[in-house]
């Protein structure tokens, strides 16, 4: 059974309960806009014109029917302008900040770094969800595990760009590593007249909640210095037969950290 592990970030106890609540009584998780994200290269990627004109010429008709081979050579042109390169590559990134919204996972529980940079430094908690139940119930546009690499993806306009999103979406700096990160994208309705106001809007939304099936909610683990109303609530709300609460401790004489059931009482730190 493959486990995904969402982080919950909250500046204070109300805010961490609010999404505790939401998640448990509610099975709704909140898809942040990517421009709010912490990785200022997200989304970026570059633009070069494939040397195969067919299968660029086949990519153009399937935007523009009536594309033409002296078409392509002209995109070649305007894309060796820097200013353009730069046009496109801004523009297309500022769409899917946008349109898109993303929830984002880790493939691991146990990072002291992940815990220490989106659970408010162990204060808050983190979510099992079950994979294979989790995917078939969102309305999804991309998702899979980030690719890291020291490179930025490459559109060469030999395919359509929605085939290229997967690679644009999940593809972020080596040094991100650590994350194992695994993402779950979709987009927004279109805007019903795309007025200023509108666009604005949406730009400014932080996120929305979204919908889970409640089967796929495995267990929540607090941090190992979790807000004590985090703990009270574990305490009283028992979700499933095959639900855990579990508890984030740190390993005696060792930079780890390692998860153990939750013991109804008072939370500890250390074990």
């Amino acid at each position: 059974m493959p486990l995904l592990y969402r982080y919950i970030f909250a500046r204070d106890h109300r805010e961490a309960l609010e999404r505790l609540r939401q998640i448990v009584e509610e099975n709704k998780l909140f898809a942040a806009n990517p421009s709010g994200f912490n990785d200022p290269f997200e989304f970026k990627f570059a633009v070069q014109v494939s040397d195969n004109d067919e299968a660029v010429l086949a990519a153009y008709r399937k935007v523009k029917q009536d594309a033409t081979i002296e078409d392509v050579e002209s995109l070649r042109q305007d894309i060796q302008i820097p200013a353009t390169r730069r046009h496109v590559e801004t523009s297309v990134r500022n769409l899917h900040f946008q349109d898109l919204r993303i929830i984002c996972f880790s493939q691991t529980g146990e990072d002291p770094l992940m815990w220490s940079h989106y659970s408010n430094g162990g204060r808050t908690f983190c979510v099992v969800f079950d994979l294979a139940v989790l995917e078939p119930t969102l309305p999804l546009k991309v998702w899979g595990p980030v690719i890291y690499t020291d490179a930025v993806p490459i559109y060469r306009f030999d395919k359509v760009f929605t085939d290229f999103m997967p690679l644009l979406i999940c593809s972020k700096h080596s040094r991100w590593q650590y994350e194992g990160e695994y993402r779950l994208a979709f987009t927004l309705p279109p805007l019903h007249f795309s007025l200023e106001s509108e666009i604005a809007a949406r730009k400014a939304s932080p996120g929305i909640l979204v919908g889970f099936n409640p089967k796929a909610l495995k267990g929540i683990i607090l941090g190992s210095r979790p807000y004590p109303e985090l703990f009270d609530y574990a305490s009283s709300h028992s979700v499933r037969a095959d639900f855990i609460w579990g508890q984030m401790l740190e390993a005696e004489g060792a930079y780890q950290l390692h998860q153990v059931p939750l013991s109804i009482g008072e939370p500890t730190g250390v074990g």
